[in-house]
C-alpha cells in the first residue's frame, strides 16, 4: 500500500491513523493514550499498538516500525517540505533536492 510518512526520531512514540491499519487488515493490543496537540488540545484516545514494516516507494530494503500506537482521526495539519536527499526523477512524483513538497495528511 502506498501512503505518505513523516518519520521524526525526535518523537516520543510513533504513531498512525487507524483508518490505515484496517486497511492493512492489522490488529493489535488495545492501550489508551493522553495526546495532548500543539494549542493545548488535549484528549485520551483508545489505540492499539501494532509493528509494522516500511519502505521507500520502489525499495526492497525494508525498516521495522515497533509499538506504532494506531490513533483514529489524526487531523494533522498541512506540512510542507524541502528535500535535501540526492534522487534521480523517475516518476513526476519523485521529490529532488529543493523541490516543495506539500503533505495533506487528511
Amino acid at each position: 500500500m502506498d501512503t505518505y510518512a513523516l518519520l521524526d526520531e525526535g518523537s516520543s512514540i510513533t504513531m498512525i491513523d487507524s483508518a490505515l491499519v484496517r486497511d492493512l487488515g492489522m490488529r493489535g493490543c488495545e492501550q489508551h493514550l493522553n495526546v495532548q496537540w500543539f494549542g493545548g488540545h488535549a484528549a485520551q484516545e483508545s489505540t492499539f499498538v501494532v509493528d509494522l514494516l516500511i519502505s521507500g516507494a520502489g525499495m526492497q530494503k525494508q525498516h521495522k516500525l515497533r509499538n506504532v500506537y494506531a490513533v483514529s482521526n489524526l487531523q494533522l495539519p498541512l506540512q510542507s517540505l524541502i528535500t535535501t536527499l540526492t534522487c534521480k526523477p523517475a516518476s513526476s512524483t519523485t521529490l529532488c533536492p529543493g523541490q516543495a513538497q506539500t503533505l495533506d495528511w487528511s
